[in-house]
């Protein structure tokens, strides 16, 4: 990896340090990342989606997981879903989100999200 900065090996490490030090404090790339695909904006991930958030068809070597539509957000979950118990397990059929996730939007432990959806299958 130093070969990047330099041929020369002393000079690359120290653009290497320079280089991290440079990002230290700064966002995280990873923090672009959209629909678990794209790393960029909103609006350059539109460009590869269909209409209803599925991706244009460029490769079947993408994972499916990265293929499907993105799920609504737990707090529209939430709102359109008037049980509670029927939004939870609504959520963990998205298979987006961990029970965790869930737990805290609605105010519940992730055991008991657990059982709720135990007892729906």
């Amino acid at each position: 990896m130093l070969a990047r900065f330099s041929r020369d090996v002393e000079e690359a490490r120290n653009a290497y340090a320079r280089f991290v030090s440079e990002g230290v404090g700064k966002s995280s790339p990873w923090e672009a990342v959209r629909h678990q695909l794209f790393l960029g904006g909103e609006a350059f991930a539109q460009r590869y989606l269909e209409k209803d958030g599925r991706l244009k068809p460029v490769s079947n070597e993408v994972p499916k997981k990265q293929r499907r539509a993105a799920a609504q957000s737990l707090e529209e979950i939430a709102k359109v879903t008037p049980d509670r118990d029927q939004a939870i397990r609504a959520a963990w059929a998205t298979g987006v989100y961990t029970q965790g996730q869930i737990g805290g939007c609605f105010g519940l432990s992730p055991s008991m999200v657990s059982r709720i959806v135990k007892a729906g299958t």
